[in-house]
């Protein structure tokens, strides 16, 4: 009797495989193999199998045994919008009928097989979904100096991130190049050399390492993860798996160039989130890595924190007034011999006269903002600690005091400089 095999995306099952070849155990693949229609359907014959059990096998057009990253369909034609891993099961024939189907041993990373002998499902590993809205081919590898990586935020669905990666959702026209799964696979959605639409909506919204249009330069991870949850080890362990990939690949990205897209927006979001352990990555020599050892601060930012330990930098300070932890402002370094009055919060006995005169020196706000924009965050040098310095404060804040180091710093006082702020700032700068 012939059976119906329905061969459909694993995460999309609206999403049939097309010209997929059906044979059975170890039958090479010819002119006269049956493959699926558009729609997904072939029906094959069982009649001339033996009683027992059989291989049966699917291979699509476009397949691979690896896991999706830079030498996946990096060659394929446009029209090539989907590659899929073959699949091997096993199915139980009496009589010329279909009595079972299941998974073959070592088969559950390249799909999985529905309930049902007729017709029968089965769902194939994606490696590559290919996007609509995208700028294919834009670039040369050399060109690829960074990675961003995102949280999908809404749920852990796959279903729902390839939907909005395929531009179902006309209100969320995005893309990346790669999607993860909670349980760690990568699912290519943009060719490498190809620029995704990840990070921000323009141009002017993104900013890393002295140039805006981050997406011009960056290619896009986005994990499937709901917000304000932990975070799989798998999905960790295969993110941290290809950018190790990536780097080999193209070796202008540096390890210190793999950034969350909180680091590169001057729009306020929380992505990848404060549960993200930017830790973990570290220990593997991922992202940008706090320097070991004390950081000394007594000649950071004018001696600020050499006198006032408690002290923050904060909106409103001004090297141009000499105001800064927003108090009164500071005197400045008096002639030899001479005596000054400290401002409010400091000790009398911290400012001095003669050549041990304690006062800030210099221009600790502009210091601050060279630090920032040294590492890669926009923060315009001018000694103003305005808004605009104070957002690059709080991205790198919610980068650094995410995931295990959160409770470093209250939440309250994120936007403000304090001495544990300024000295991860001092160790992160290049």
């Amino acid at each position: 009797m012939p059976a119906t095999i329905y061969v459909v995306n694993r995460y999309k099952l609206n999403d049939p495989v097309v010209v997929a070849a059906v044979t059975f155990d170890n039958e090479k693949i010819e002119a006269k193999t049956p493959r699926t229609a558009a729609n997904g359907l072939v029906t094959v014959t069982t009649e001339a199998l033996a009683d027992g059990n059989h291989v049966l096998r699917i291979t699509p057009p476009y397949t691979s045994t690896y896991q999706a990253g830079p030498d996946i369909a990096e060659d394929l034609p446009n029209s090539a919008t989907r590659m899929y891993r073959s699949l091997e099961a096993v199915i139980t024939v009496k009589n010329g009928r279909l009595q079972a189907v299941y998974p073959a041993m070592g088969q559950e990373r390249n799909g999985d097989v529905g309930a049902g002998t007729n017709p029968i499902r089965v769902l194939l590993q994606p490696l590559y979904f290919r996007a609509p809205h995208q700028i294919p081919k834009a670039r040369k590898h050399e060109q690829i100096t960074l990675i961003v990586v995102h949280q999908t935020a809404g749920g852990t669905s796959m279903d729902v991130a390839l939907s909005v990666m395929n531009g179902e959702d006309p209100q969320a026209p995005g893309s990346s190049h790669y999607v993860i799964s909670s349980e760690g696979e990568i699912v290519k959605i943009v060719q490498d050399n190809g620029i995704a639409f990840h990070a921000g909506q323009t141009p002017e919204q993104t900013w890393w390492d002295g140039k805006k249009y981050v997406e011009g330069f960056s290619i896009g991870i986005e994990m499937s993860h709901k917000a304000k949850t932990p975070w799989p080890p798998a999905q960790i362990s295969a993110l941290m798996g290809l950018a190790q990939q990536l780097m080999h690949a193209y070796p202008s990205i540096k390890r210190q160039n793999i950034v969350g897209h909180t680091d590169v927006l001057l729009i306020d979001r929380d992505c990848p989130g404060l549960e993200f352990d930017w830790a973990v990555l570290e220990k593997f020599g991922l992202s940008m890595i706090p320097r070991d050892g004390a950081i000394s601060l007594d000649g950071a930012y004018g001696g600020f924190f050499r006198l006032q330990p408690a002290g923050q930098l904060r909106v409103g300070d001004r090297d141009s007034k000499r105001v800064w932890g927003g108090g009164e402002p500071w005197p400045a370094a008096p002639a030899t011999g001479a005596v000054v009055n400290s401002p409010a919060g400091l000790p009398s006995s911290a400012v001095q006269g003669s050549a041990g005169l304690q006062t800030i020196a210099g221009a600790p706000i502009r210091e601050l903002q060279t630090d920032l924009g040294e590492i890669g965050y926009f923060a315009p040098v001018d000694g103003d600690f305005s808004a605009k310095t104070e957002f690059a404060v709080s991205r790198f804040q919610k980068h650094f005091f995410s995931g295990s180091r959160r409770g470093l710093i209250a939440d309250a006082q994120r936007g403000r400089v304090d001495h544990v702020t300024a000295k991860f700032i001092k160790s992160v700068r290049p």
